[in-house]
């Protein structure tokens, strides 16, 4: 298993070949090079996402095992074009952002180990949420979950946001949810953690460790959309 700082700044492939990730959907492996060039090529939509924000960065060390990186010698991770390339080693799987003290979105996090559920999930809380407020987006996690983004009409403090979130929750979603708990193999929770300063979140076409994309899906969409949609 190689170290964090041998794979932080190798910026292209040494083992372009070296499978990384393997799964059901990626029986033959999704290699360094296959990683390398999705960030190359999605380098741009990347650092729009990540704009102004401390990133964190999940790396590959063997084969389906990670690490997870925050911060530099000197401070809290920043992508930018500039510096971009230099964090690509193909081990490079999953750029997380993290909030800033004051935003103009929160997250609702539906975290439930089983896919459909999680999908119905989504669709309902959608639907309560969006007669409060039309301005919603739904994101693929590249996992189980799914992140409904509730965007307001100003930047806020972040706390007040997740506040916020827990009071409309609270108000609108019956008890067969759970609000801001633990996860549960039992009951949905509508995780609102990613709402605090530095708190993280997948960033928008980042690959999870499952080597699939964190993408946007309307609320049509989301019925028939399955993981392998999601795929490089």
């Amino acid at each position: 298993m190689l170290s964090i700082s041998n794979l932080l700044f190798e910026s292209i492939p040494e083992h372009p070949d070296t499978i990384i990730i393997q799964n059901e959907f990626y029986p033959n492996g999704l290699t360094q090079k296959h990683i390398y060039d999705y960030y190359i090529k999605n380098k741009k939509k990347i650092l729009e996402q990540v704009k102004d924000r401390d990133v964190m960065i999940v790396l590959a060390t063997d084969l389906n095992k990670f690490v997870i990186k925050r911060k530099e010698t000197n401070g809290y991770i920043k992508l930018n074009s500039e510096n971009y390339d230099n964090f690509l080693s193909g081990r490079t799987v999953t750029i997380y952002s993290t909030m800033n003290q004051q935003e103009d979105f929160g997250i609702v996090d539906i975290d439930y180990h089983d896919f459909n559920q999680a999908k119905n999930a989504t669709i309902e809380i959608y639907d309560l949420l969006y007669k409060q407020n039309k301005k919603l987006k739904i994101k693929y996690t590249g996992k189980n979950s799914f992140h409904i983004l509730y965007f307001f009409d100003q930047k806020i403090d972040i706390n007040s946001i997740r506040k916020k979130l827990e009071d409309l929750l609270l108000n609108l979603a019956d008890k067969k949810y759970s609000i801001n708990s633990t996860r549960s193999e039992e009951k949905i929770n509508l995780d609102l953690s990613p709402n605090k300063f530095r708190g993280g979140f997948i960033s928008l076409y980042s690959l999870s460790i499952l080597g699939l994309k964190c993408v946007e899906v309307s609320r049509k969409q989301i019925a028939s959309f399955n993981k392998s949609d999601a795929k490089i």
